[in-house]
C-alpha cells in the first residue's frame, strides 16, 4: 500500500488538505477519482482526529473494495479490480490488512503538528471531524 510512504514523502501536501478542511465554511465533501485512494487519506486522517481506532478505520477503507468493481466498470476499467484482488492475494494480504498496518501507526494530530499545521488549525480539524462546534 502506498500510504505510508505518500504519509512519509509529502507531509506538506496532507498539511495543505487539512488547512483548508479546517478553514472550509459549512460541509465539506471530499472525493477523488475512485473514491478509494486520495480520499482514502483524508479518511484515515479525519477518522484518527475523530478519535476511531486502528480497526475501525481499517474496516471503512475496507468497505471501499466491495465497491470497486461497479466503478471501474464505470470507468471502462472493469479488469482493475480483479488486478488490484489478485495483487493483494499474490502479497497474502487485503485492503483491511494494509490500512491497519498504516492506521496503527497513524497519529493525525501528531502527523499535523510535525507537517508544521498549528495547534489551532488541528484543533479546529478536530472539531470538524468529530461533529463539535467550532469556536
Amino acid at each position: 500500500m502506498h500510504y505510508r510512504p505518500f504519509l512519509d514523502r509529502f507531509p506538506e501536501r496532507v498539511a495543505a488538505t487539512a488547512e483548508a478542511l479546517a478553514a472550509a465554511p459549512g460541509g465539506v465533501a471530499f472525493h477523488c477519482a475512485a473514491g478509494r485512494d486520495r480520499t482514502g487519506l483524508v479518511s484515515l486522517l479525519l477518522l484518527s482526529l475523530a478519535g476511531a481506532t486502528p480497526e475501525e478505520i481499517a474496516a471503512d477503507y475496507a468497505l471501499s473494495e466491495e465497491r470497486m468493481t461497479p466503478v471501474f466498470t464505470a470507468m471502462g476499467r472493469a479488469e482493475e479490480a480483479a488486478r488490484q484482488a489478485a495483487a493483494y492475494r499474490a502479497h497474502a494480504t487485503s485492503p483491511y490488512a494494509e490500512m491497519l498496518k498504516v492506521a496503527r501507526w497513524f497519529d493525525g494530530a501528531a502527523y499535523l503538528a510535525a507537517a508544521g499545521v498549528p495547534g489551532t488549525t488541528v484543533a479546529a480539524l478536530q472539531a470538524r471531524a468529530t461533529g463539535q462546534a467550532r469556536g
